[in-house]
């Protein structure tokens, strides 16, 4: 996965691939934080978290 778009609606979610690829997920009803999770799963890579505070 190289970049990621949201839909004007927000209830789409566009994701490039290096190979020239474009998916689109649908992320409705799921939240978009659930979307992104299965996504990455689906390539095999892990959602990077933000660090929280102390």
């Amino acid at each position: 996965m190289n970049s990621l778009a949201f839909g004007p609606d927000r209830s789409t979610l566009a994701a490039g691939s290096v190979d020239g690829t474009v998916r689109l997920w649908n992320v409705t009803p799921p939240s978009p934080k659930e979307a992104m999770n299965s996504i990455c799963r689906s390539v095999g890579r892990d959602l990077p978290l933000p660090r929280r505070g102390r």
